[in-house]
């Protein structure tokens, strides 16, 4: 079946009107479990005696006597607990998508979906680990050529300019490789939430298998929140509680579309007209 974009957000729209408890009420949750806890956790643990930004405008001298003041153990802890925040939040961003997938179907999922994760966080943590290492050794193969290149332009010679030329191409299209990797994996999340006893493994190669030839389509759904996204930010995320399960629900159907052949919600379910 052939992706189109505004249908597939017509009927995201069409899902969240409606539903209970609402959407935006979820996001909102979701919010407040993940980005501002996050926050509060990290600036408590943050063992450094002074914002990022007060700490640039120190002298040298100043800056150093204040950090190594510092016990190393704490600069430790700090770095365990970003690693365990990340983690749940990774394992929250998963029960969110499956809040999102069973609302884009009409399925009246409710706040309870937010913490599906935790069922099997395990998988859920090793496939955001394995997706990352993947993405990792991806780009630092495509990043080859680029450090080549520069090498050859830092030595001087006749052609200089040519092979700084040449490593600034190489570092743009390493950028658009790293992307495109990681568009690959974008949909492995929703196939551990419809099929429980696939493997993280598994579940990115589905995802691989799935996205050939629909990388761009899913780019160009991106592309087009771009606005919200940035209003969203504008208004300190704000916005945000309502645009992400509206996002997250057309990712849904995103899915639904390439994999299984069909959009997510019903046709004519709560109809709406085109945005």
């Amino acid at each position: 079946m052939y992706f189109n974009r505004i249908e597939a957000k017509r009927r995201a729209k069409s899902s969240m009107h409606g539903a209970r408890p609402y959407p935006a009420l979820v996001g909102l949750i979701y919010f407040l479990l993940t980005s501002l806890l996050s926050n509060i956790v990290l600036s408590l643990a943050n063992p450094l005696p002074a914002s990022w930004g007060d700490l640039l405008l120190m002298g040298e001298e100043e800056l150093y006597y204040r950090i190594s003041m510092i016990p190393t153990s704490l600069f430790f802890l700090f770095f365990l607990i970003s690693a365990l925040v990340t983690l749940y939040t990774c394992v929250m961003e998963f029960g969110f998508a499956s809040y999102t997938l069973r609302l884009a179907r009409c399925e009246k999922p409710g706040i309870p979906n937010l913490f599906d994760g935790f069922a099997r966080a395990g998988r859920v943590i090793l496939n955001a680990i394995l997706t990352y290492v993947f993405v990792y050794l991806w780009t630092l193969l495509a990043l080859i050529p680029f450090c080549v290149f520069f090498f050859l332009g830092a030595l001087g010679g006749i052609l200089p300019v040519l092979f700084i030329t040449l490593s600034v191409v190489c570092l743009i299209l390493a950028i658009i490789f790293s992307f495109s990797v990681l568009y690959r994996y974008r949909l492995s999340y929703y196939f551990l939430l419809d099929h429980p006893d696939m493997g993280p493994l598994q579940a990115i190669t589905a995802s691989k298998r799935a996205m050939k030839g629909n990388k761009w389509k899913l780019f160009v759904l991106d592309l087009s929140f771009l606005g919200w996204f940035i209003l969203s930010s504008i208004t300190y995320g704000i916005l945000g509680i309502w645009v992400y399960p509206y996002y997250y629900a057309t990712l849904a159907n995103f899915y639904d579309c390439v994999v299984n052949g069909n959009y997510s919600t019903p046709d004519g379910a709560n109809n709406l007209p085109y945005s």
